[in-house]
């Protein structure tokens, strides 16, 4: 069975464009990773939540899988 997720795309959009978006890094809060994994590539994101219980994110990363590691899936 294949499962659909919703079009965030429009919300991330915007909220990635808006000042200040990313945090700085500090280890005295708590982090979240967000991974996800599709056909064509990889994705994440580094999160920090801040004192008022708001994320924001510190990095994200993504790239393409290669035809070698597509065929060893």
């Amino acid at each position: 069975m294949e499962r659909r997720t919703p079009n965030r795309f429009p919300k991330f959009g915007k909220k990635i464009t808006e000042i200040p978006c990313f945090a700085h890094y500090n280890s005295d809060y708590k982090k979240v990773i967000i991974l996800d994994a599709i056909t064509k590539g990889l994705g994440a994101t580094l999160w920090k939540e801040q004192s008022d219980a708001k994320q924001k994110p510190i990095a994200f990363a993504s790239r393409f899988i290669s035809d070698g590691e597509k065929r060893y899936a």
